[in-house]
């Protein structure tokens, strides 16, 4: 199931059709005269938005970008991946687990902890690292390498990563 479906109770594709049929409501029940034109842009825009959802991060169908599933390489492969090359101002140091199955990587920027991403899976109940940082006022983030229907793109990936050290 994906994340809209556990947010919402609906998929990606149930909420845009509720959107189009509402679009469409409200058209025929407009006072004023609607230029047809304009109803069928903004339906197509939302139908485009209805295809492109799996350009997102997460989603029943693997996006086009690159993300985690489709870049021939292992979790904590991929996630040191995008951290060396996008983050090279920052010293990244990754502490793999003992378990095999969690890595806290600790972006520092000069000496100081600037911020911890932890890689799990999403059936870990260890809260240790996020309890630490928050006690410290660390920034901190998690990603889940094996979450359904979560792609962690590469841009995703990114994106929250430069947030979280810009925060």
């Amino acid at each position: 199931m994906g994340l809209l479906s556990k947010l919402f109770g609906k998929t990606a594709e149930e909420m845009a059709n509720e959107l189009i049929e509402s679009a469409k409501r409200s058209a025929e029940s407009s006072t004023k005269r609607t230029d047809p034109n304009e109803v069928v842009k903004n339906l197509r825009f939302v139908d485009a938005q209805k295809k492109s959802a799996s350009s997102l991060s997460y989603g029943d169908d693997m996006p086009a970008e690159e993300n985690q599933y489709n870049s021939g390489k292992s979790w904590l492969e991929y996630f040191s991946g995008i951290f060396s090359a996008e983050f090279a101002e920052y010293d990244v140091v990754c502490d793999k687990k003992a378990s095999g199955k969690r890595a806290v990587f600790t972006f520092k920027d000069g000496g100081r902890t600037a911020l911890v991403v932890e890689l799990l899976s999403e059936q870990s109940e260890s809260n240790a690292v996020r309890t630490e940082c928050s006690r410290s006022r660390t920034p901190y983030l998690r990603f889940y390498y094996d979450h359904d229907g979560w792609w962690n793109t590469r841009s995703y990936v990114v994106g929250r990563v430069r947030a979280a050290l810009n925060g």
